[in-house]
């Protein structure tokens, strides 16, 4: 075998890497291999004895000062990515590094070079790519953003209408008429928000939210909105919950509601005849973590097996006709799944042809202190005239839409009146006051956000003004409330939605604080409710009466902390009071708009600001729990 020495001419010279030897105190090539000829395009004689500069290898002097620099600062160059010249003048990107070595007594420097000039192109176009892709999703959202508007626009004014002639005298073939717009609508909207939904998925832009929630709660509420659905096709809809399933977890309510609502809607629309059975079952539990498996089986048509690998795909259906027979985008499926495994989870299905189907998920909650109960959402009763002598204006371009706003507030007592578009609003602003601002966003010649700022900066109003948009897209009511906004609603909306938003801000002068009033209704109803806890209970009195006696005992001292709080001005004590008595409250019926200004308050309170709002808010809130108080004392006496 050779000697390593005698080796060294043949592995210098046949590298597959260029590689040069020069002397240091010349800085002039003594030995160049094959590869490096190759790279730059010289003959081995035009290079020996000359120097870099000689060769025009690098012309920019920032590149050479930068390895003159890093030369006497660490002795080597590793790995440094430099432009050089060919011997014909032509631009390359090369990898080089220098080391220094000894040979007979007089140090050299050891270089090499890769050409990676097809690699710097490929990674520009990939940068250019994703510029590209970056942009076209932008497109892509605004298009949707644009789309969204344009068609909850008439949608808001079909569904708003809807609601409006739904309180008027109709006979039976006119209510007929009036559920199939109301369903057809909703159906469209709901196509709607699939899409949307969809978009933010793959946008990245859809979080998933760490709060406390009651599972039976939630799994009831959806079994309820799917009763009357299944009972109309004679199909038995059945519920079972693990006795082990922890009374409130922390985790994403809102995304577990709509991966149920998904599941359940398929499977009872994909079912003729038989049964839908919901399962949630306790899998393991480890300290504070519970893993769920939540079930929906069916006696439905089925899924062939050689679809079952691609039905969660988007856009993706069991069979052609599916869509014609049935409804949908083919989305919903797609949804739940990335909504699940944006929670950590899986989800599988088994199924056949004509014997049915079963989807079931897995997801790991955090189990949450305390028994408490999230709110109950209930319907609003009839407020007409309640506004009776306030102002407001409704600033909106679409016809259709102005006509909707404008009988609904006049129903309520309002005088109300319209203005075309932003500038149009700017302008009465100067010259009339109103107690409330409806604004739109989308507008010719000042859309809703310039209107607001000038209404803010130019006429110095603090009126309130409530952005009303058909934009449903990711960061719109963070963009409405920097601009200047007070609240948000998204089109379409129900009458009830906005009656909300209306009382939060409006002092009616009557006699209808909450106090007084049942969801915002007659003056001198009930301001609970216990149906909640007898359906949850199912009518049981003896847990109906123990969750009452455990809030009487609880809610004296939590409205002790509250007025100190108040007294003192202590933001966290009240913040604190606020959000703790938004479950004790929901779960004895308060409502929706006594709800709102216990959740306004919390979010004040955490930034500290307007802090006549706060006190107010939870006066109204301390009064209330007093009559609450007294009303349940009533009911466990009649319980006895």
């Amino acid at each position: 075998m050779e000697e390593p020495k005698a080796l060294f001419p043949s592995l210098f010279y046949n590298s597959p890497i260029g590689i040069t030897i020069s002397d240091v105190a010349t800085s002039r090539f003594i030995m160049v291999n094959n590869s490096f000829l190759k790279i730059f395009g010289f003959e081995e004689k035009e290079v020996i004895g000359k120097k870099t500069t000689d060769l025009n290898l690098i012309r920019e002097q920032i590149i050479r000062e930068e390895n003159i620099g890093e030369i006497k600062k660490n002795g080597r160059i590793q790995e440094k990515e430099i432009l050089a010249y060919k011997k014909t003048g032509e631009p390359i990107y090369c990898l080089t590094s220098i080391e220094y070595i000894e040979i007979e007594n007089k140090m050299a420097s050891v270089s090499t070079f890769q050409d990676i000039t097809e690699r710097r192109n490929i990674e520009t176009q990939l940068t250019e790519a994703k510029r590209e892709a970056e942009k076209a999703t932008l497109s892509k959202n605004t298009f949707l953003a644009n789309m969204s508007h344009e068609i909850r626009t008439p949608l808001n004014a079909m569904l708003g209408f809807a609601d409006l002639l739904e309180a008027t005298q109709l006979n039976e073939l006119q209510k007929e008429y009036l559920d199939a717009i109301e369903v057809s609508g909703k159906n469209l909207l709901t196509i709607i928000n699939d899409i949307l939904d969809f978009s933010k998925i793959e946008a990245g832009m859809l979080s998933i939210e760490q709060v406390p929630f009651g599972p039976q709660q939630l799994i009831q509420s959806v079994y309820t909105m799917f009763f009357k659905k299944a009972q109309s096709k004679n199909l038995k809809l059945f519920i079972s919950l693990d006795p082990e399933l922890p009374p409130l977890l922390s985790g994403d309510p809102i995304r577990l509601n709509q991966i149920m609502i998904n599941l359940i809607g398929n499977a009872v629309k994909f079912t003729a005849k038989g049964s839908v059975s919901v399962d949630c079952e306790v899998m393991e539990r480890i300290n504070n973590k519970v893993k769920l498996r939540f079930s929906v089986k069916d006696t439905g048509i089925g899924i062939p097996r050689e679809k079952l690998a691609t039905i969660f795909d988007r856009f993706t259906q069991a069979e052609n006709n599916t869509t014609r027979n049935y409804g949908g985008t083919g989305l919903g499926l797609s949804i739940a799944k990335r909504l699940i495994e944006l929670q950590g989870g899986e989800i599988f299905v088994n199924s056949k042809p004509g014997k049915g189907s079963e989807f079931y998920f897995t997801v790991e909650y955090t189990i949450a202190d305390g028994k408490e109960y999230t709110p109950v959402q209930h319907s609003r009763k009839k407020t007409a005239g309640i506004f009776k002598g306030k102002k407001a204006l409704v600033v909106e371009d679409n016809l259709l839409n102005q006509k909707l706003a404008l009988t609904l507030l006049k129903n309520e007592g309002f005088d109300a009146e319209v203005a075309e578009n932003g500038q149009i609003a700017v302008d009465l602003l100067k010259e009339k006051t109103y107690d409330i601002i409806l604004m739109d966003l989308q507008m010719p010649v000042l859309d809703g956000y310039e209107a607001t700022r000038k209404i803010r900066r130019e006429v110095k109003s603090t009126i309130p003004i409530i952005a009303m948009t058909a934009n449903a897209m990711a960061g719109e009511q963070e963009r409405c409330m920097d601009t200047g906004m007070d609240d948000y609603i998204t089109k379409p909306f129900k009458a009830a939605s906005l009656l909300n938003i209306l009382f939060k801000f409006l002092n009616t002068g009557k006699d209808v604080s909450p106090e007084n009033t049942k969801q915002t209704g007659q003056p001198g109803e009930k301001i609970t409710d216990l149906s909640y806890l007898k359906e949850f209970s199912g009518d049981t009195d003896s847990f109906v009466k123990e969750m009452l006696e455990v809030f009487l005992e609880q809610n004296p001292i939590d409205l002790e902390f509250l007025e100190k709080a108040i007294a003192n001005d202590n933001y966290d004590g009240m913040k604190a009071i606020a959000h703790s008595l938004q479950t004790s409250l929901g779960f004895i019926g308060f409502s929706e708009s006594l709800i709102n200004c216990l959740k306004e308050s919390e979010i004040l309170a955490t930034e500290k600001r307007n802090p006549v709002t706060i006190k107010t808010n939870l006066e109204i809130i301390s009064a209330a729990c007093r009559k609450a108080q007294q009303e349940l004392k009533e009911e466990l006496k009649k319980m006895e």
